[in-house]
């Protein structure tokens, strides 16, 4: 499970890389993190997607399959503006990320 540093740094990284590339679409390819989050782990992951005003994220991971704490975490982020969906196929991901 990523701790509350893990996650800042993580933000700071995607937000200095937006910057960089001039652009608010990021693709995030790997697996589905272990572990559980709980439903204020959940809320606090949605809401810190607003370090990257007007984001589009989508996340590729393996194997992939939704649940209520990634639904969560959709309606979260879409409370600062933050587009973000999940998919286990790439192909697909890149299609909406390209919307």
């Amino acid at each position: 499970m990523v701790n509350r540093d893990g996650q800042d740094k993580f933000w700071s990284e995607v937000r200095s890389a937006c910057d960089r590339h001039d652009t608010r679409r990021v693709f995030v390819e790997g697996q589905v993190p272990s572990g559980e989050r709980d439903t204020a782990q959940t809320i606090d992951a949605g809401q810190r997607t607003a370090a990257v005003p007007n984001l589009w994220l989508v996340f590729r991971l393996e194997g992939f399959i939704p649940t209520d704490r990634s639904e969560l975490f959709i309606v979260i982020a879409s409370t600062s503006g933050v587009r973000v969906k999940f998919f286990s196929e790439s192909e697909r991901a890149l299609n909406w990320l390209r919307k």
